[in-house]
């Protein structure tokens, strides 16, 4: 059976949508900065590893910020929900 949702769930439910459409347009068009360089290239800690699960997938900044953007969105959900 369809759950009946009023206006504050839609208009909420656009907001999600148009966030996730903003930072994946973010992550798309910024380059790397020298922070998140010295973490992507240098470095050996968690940090290092969570942003080499799928490196060379997509070969553009989203191969970086990708497990970060699903930390997000999760995080977004486990907090409405």
């Amino acid at each position: 059976m369809l759950k009946e949702y009023n206006i504050r769930d839609k208009l909420f439910f656009l907001f999600v949508v148009v966030y996730i459409l903003s930072i994946l347009n973010i992550i798309l068009t910024l380059p790397i900065g020298s922070n998140e360089a010295k973490i992507f290239y240098s470095e050996s800690g968690i940090l290092y590893q969570i942003s080499h699960i799928f490196y060379g997938a997509f070969n553009n900044n989203l191969d970086f910020r990708l497990p970060f953007f699903i930390f997000g969105i999760l995080h977004m959900y486990l907090f409405y929900s």
